[in-house]
């Protein structure tokens, strides 16, 4: 059976990668888990956000490496990743794809130091193989994912790292389907026993 993993926490009526999204997907029963997106402000502080550059009313297009937190809170609605993780009471998956692999081995040590603090049942990913080799050595406990692509990296075809997981983004019979977003997709791979991370985790029930 198939784990069902609603990525950027889709699939409320709230805002994708928000707090509330993640509280509210995380609660519903065919929901094995969520993906949200983490990356580092100019300050080093973890946010929750998909795309690198961020819109602000009256100063325009900002990239959020190159913003300080209280600068970002004041464009739109990107949270402190531990302002989410500390209301999370779960065991389900929680998915933290990491956009930040070339920052320096301070940063990622800051980041397991903010995961130990609320021990939830993670999975680190990324889309940079070397990375992973390498965070993967420093810390062999967490389950960690090598993200594939067909645009987004140029390592599609490199062997799954050993004890990590494999989260794909073409369609195989390995561990992990990114993204399943049709009826049709879904009813082909919710019987097997793989992670299916989906815009729409509600087509889980329809599909029936």
């Amino acid at each position: 059976m198939s784990y069902i993993i609603a990525h950027r926490a889709n699939g409320s009526k709230y805002k994708e990668n928000t707090k509330e999204a993640v509280l509210e997907v995380l609660s519903y029963d065919y929901v094995d888990g969520i993906e949200i997106d983490i990356r580092l402000t100019k300050d080093k502080k973890f946010v929750v956000s998909h795309n690198s550059l961020v819109l602000c009313e009256k100063v325009g297009i900002r990239r959020i490496s190159k913003e300080k937190y209280s600068h970002l809170k004041i464009c739109k609605k990107i949270e402190l990743l531990e302002e989410i993780l500390k209301e999370i009471q779960t065991k389900k998956y929680i998915f933290l794809d990491l956009k930040f692999a070339n920052e320096s081995f301070k940063d990622w040590k800051k980041l397991i130091k903010l995961l130990k603090r609320y021990p939830l049942n993670y999975y680190l990913v990324s889309f940079s193989y070397s990375f992973l080799l390498h965070l993967k050595k420093l810390y062999p406990t967490y389950s960690m994912g090598y993200l594939k692509g067909y645009l987004m990296n140029l390592d599609k075809k490199k062997a799954v790292l050993d004890g990590c997981f494999a989260y794909l983004y073409i369609y195989t019979e390995e561990e992990g389907i990114w993204t399943v977003n049709t009826k049709e997709e879904m009813r082909k791979y919710k019987e097997k026993d793989i992670f299916i991370i989906t815009d729409k985790p509600k087509y889980v029930l329809s599909t029936v």
